[in-house]
């Protein structure tokens, strides 16, 4: 279901061959269920119809007593169903739906938050609380403000508007939940929120939404055969993986993922935590950014053009956008005009000596989204193995963390 093109980027095929025993061995360490957080690897396949059913049934639920599901959620728990819904739902009629989706808990911006209970207060709400720990910040915090608004609109009665998505057995959220009666919903203690879309992380919300999440799990275990191969050549996700490595080596410290279609902007800040969390680590690792083309062609094209060489990009491309639209004596469709640019841009940067990865599927739905998810998933931990780095941990972020716990304590 992708097809990736490398013509671009001149990596000569002894290249690529040069990593395969280091790929064979990653590839089994990475399937061996010895490394830590590494649980994900296997969700494709764990996935059953008893797990579905109970995510279906709590969906049916939160539709039947709510106007509005509010998701809080931070990372992870926050970029991957929000770029699942961005992808599927129409950019000017989604509110129209019921129940409406908002997201919380991602931001301590006291703007953001009061403007939405604001457009709430009026609904009827229902919350998903997405933690681990129960103890993020921000989505601790936001919990409490929602969990206080629903304790005043409904009483005692409160606790069967929250589902909660924690750790299965420890962590202040597990605690709480238990003690009040919320649905819950575990995330399992070997998968981390940037890997976590394919647990009720992702499910809930896309269910609630009304879309078919066991096609969801179909395009990821598409993904998980097409990704097992060990060999570079019979694996797209691994190539791509080698490909980065070798580009690194290179020089290039940027990927500029890249998309012609809006709908994908939410995936790429997904891709960005993806891979900055997972190989960012002992002064390694690529950097990674996003631009949506053609809009930023026009704020950043001469960069990327003839700017410093630091970078390669990354096109994520489909041959069956959701919808199309044209005008009378027009000699194309948006569609097309989109993807002949697309083309000349390619040639442009090339002659720029860019470096250009080409990921193309072939429809923008659920299917694809579940394929994608699980693909970019194996090919960042193939290359961060690669590279030498756990792609699983975060130390980095956890120092952050206990700096500001420093100051929230001291005041």
């Amino acid at each position: 279901m992708v097809y990736l093109d490398d013509a671009y980027v001149q990596i000569a095929p002894e290249e690529y061959k040069s990593y395969q025993e280091n790929v064979r061995n990653a590839h089994e360490y990475l399937h061996s269920g010895q490394m830590d957080m590494s649980g994900w690897v296997e969700q494709p396949q764990k996935i059953n119809e008893s797990y579905l059913k109970n995510i279906l049934a709590a969906a049916e639920n939160i539709r039947a007593q709510s106007t509005v599901l509010v998701v809080l959620g931070i990372g992870g728990s926050y970029l991957g169903p929000r770029a699942f819904l961005e992808w599927m739902e129409d950019e000017f009629q989604h509110t129209d739906k019921s129940p409406k989706i908002y997201f919380a808990g991602w931001n301590l911006s006291g703007t953001y938050h009061h403007e939405l209970i604001n457009k709430i207060m009026d609904e009827e709400i229902s919350v998903c609380v997405i933690s681990k720990s129960g103890t993020t910040m921000e989505t601790a915090e936001a919990f409490l403000l929602l969990k206080e608004i629903l304790i005043k609109k409904y009483g005692k009665d409160y606790s069967k508007r929250i589902y909660a998505i924690t750790d299965p057995v420890s962590g202040a959220l597990r605690k709480e939940a238990k003690e009040k009666g919320y649905v819950t919903f575990d995330l399992e203690s070997d998968i981390g929120g940037r890997y976590s879309f394919l647990t009720a992380v992702g499910l809930l919300p896309a269910c609630v939404a009304g879309y078919d999440i066991q096609k969801i799990v179909l395009g990821a275990q598409k993904a998980y055969q097409a990704c097992m191969p060990q060999e570079i050549e019979q694996n797209a996700a691994y190539r791509y993986g080698v490909g980065r490595r070798i580009l690194n080596e290179r020089g290039k410290v940027i990927e500029v993922f890249c998309a012609y279609e809006p709908k994908m902007q939410h995936f790429l800040e997904w891709l960005k935590q993806l891979f900055g969390e997972s190989e960012g680590k002992e002064n390694k690792g690529i950097f990674p950014t996003s631009l949506v083309f053609s809009r930023d062609l026009h704020s950043m094209g001469q960069f990327l053009q003839e700017g410093t060489p630091l970078f390669f990009e990354t096109v994520l491309s489909v041959t069956t956008p959701q919808k199309d639209v044209s005008y009378d004596g027009a000699i194309n469709t948006f569609n097309e005009q989109n993807e002949l640019v697309r083309k000349g841009v390619l040639q442009a940067h090339s002659k720029g000596k860019t470096p250009v990865f080409t990921l193309t599927a072939g429809k923008m739905c659920e299917e694809t989204f579940g394929y994608w998810t699980y693909f970019f998933e194996k090919a960042c931990a193939m290359s961060c193995l690669l590279l030498g780095v756990d792609p699983f941990n975060q130390p980095g972020v956890e120092v952050y963390k206990a700096e500001v716990k420093k100051i929230l304590t001291a005041k």
